[in-house]
């Protein structure tokens, strides 16, 4: 049976399924769980509106006209999500129009930066350049304190590599390379066992 729905200025909608009719956003819609997510009808986002979208919980998928505007809000990254070059967060069938106007991060949660990319006028793409091991400890559930202080460590020594050149050193591109795998880590006890061993705590 369908059933449009309208999310209003100051309203909030978690989808976690199939939603059969249209929606029109003029305020946040949360793409919240790994199950199907899917607009049976046609999508439209204002510019008012907001998309906001969980690293590694698919993309919103919308089955009639989709037209896009507003914001695109990276809100957090999926507990055991694997980091990637390029994440798929809108997919519509029959094509949409228009762009978002902007993209933002959670910057309390994670240290993000990417650029969106469109293809085809059917996907839409977020291309990562950057996703700090902070993010990607916390998704994988390396709660205990030291290893947080490691990642929070680690995250500090990026971010005075990033102003490096990157021919500077040998030893700095080691360190690139070895945080790159610390990066892909998608086995939570992997990924507490690193940290661990970097924090110095005994076992």
């Amino acid at each position: 049976r369908k059933s449009d729905v309208e999310v209003g200025s100051a309203g909030r909608l978690l989808i976690g399924g199939a939603l059969w009719g249209d929606l029109r956003n003029d305020g946040v819609v949360s793409v919240s769980t790994l199950s199907s997510q899917r607009v049976l009808g046609d999508f439209l986002q204002t510019p008012a509106g907001r998309l906001d979208v969980v690293l590694g919980n698919g993309a919103l998928e919308a089955h009639g006209a989709a037209r896009l505007d507003g914001g695109l809000h990276v809100s957090g990254v999926r507990s055991g999500y694997t980091a990637q070059n390029s994440v798929p967060v809108f997919r519509a069938l029959n094509g949409f129009e228009g762009e978002f106007a902007t993209l933002t991060h959670d910057a309390g949660r994670l240290f993000f930066e990417g650029s969106i990319r469109y293809e085809s006028k059917r996907t839409v793409y977020l291309d990562i350049t950057r996703l700090d091991v902070l993010a990607v400890a916390s998704g994988l559930g390396v709660i205990e304190p030291a290893s947080l202080s490691s990642a929070r460590r680690l995250e500090a020594a990026f971010s005075g590599l990033d102003a490096l050149p990157a021919e500077n050193s040998d030893s700095a591109a080691a360190f690139r390379l070895r945080a790159g795998e610390l990066q892909g880590i998608d086995d939570p006890a992997s990924a507490k066992a690193a940290f661990a061993s970097m924090s110095g705590a005994q076992h």
